[in-house]
């Protein structure tokens, strides 16, 4: 039941459809006048917007289990993705009656919760796995080309010897 729940694509696009609803809240919050009825109002929809998110995480780590095999809800590093923003969502909001600063970075990286749909959009997906091997090329030739810089400077500092 819970596997054909998941693969559904209609589930898919709800879960799209909230995590919109969720970035357009988000954007909405006035950080100026945390006590203002807007963001009252816009945290209760944070926590059916967290509350749905969790319900999701519980549908896909019982369908495809969380660690053991190789198909598990922990193995891909998207659903971490999920999950880590999903736990800062929580945790957030069971200290939210606190005044600890960590609460309040907790609830900055709620911002996350837009890169939720990558997992969604198979292209996005395959997009943001090519940067990241570009980014590994492009690493390399940054540090060739600064180690060559290093080169060059020591070089003319030697020939031209404060002149």
């Amino acid at each position: 039941q819970c596997h054909r729940i998941v693969n559904d694509t209609w589930f898919t696009n709800f879960i799209l459809l909230f995590i919109l609803l969720s970035s357009a809240a988000l954007a909405a919050e006035d950080p100026l006048r945390a006590e203002s009825v807007r963001n009252q109002i816009l945290g209760y929809f944070d926590i059916g917007f967290t509350s749905v998110f969790t319900v999701e995480i519980v549908l896909k780590m019982t369908t495809y289990g969380a660690f053991l095999h190789k198909g598990s809800f922990c193995r891909n590093y998207f659903n971490i993705l999920d999950l880590v923003v999903v736990a800062v969502s929580l945790i957030s909001m069971g200290l939210e009656s606190s005044t600890i600063s960590v609460v309040k970075i907790l609830r900055v990286l709620r911002v996350l919760r837009p890169l939720r749909a990558i997992n969604r959009a198979k292209g996005l997906k395959h997009v943001v796995q090519c940067v990241f091997v570009a980014i590994r090329t492009i690493g390399n030739i940054v540090l060739v080309t600064t180690l060559l810089q290093f080169m060059f400077a020591c070089i003319g500092v030697q020939l031209f010897k404060g002149k």
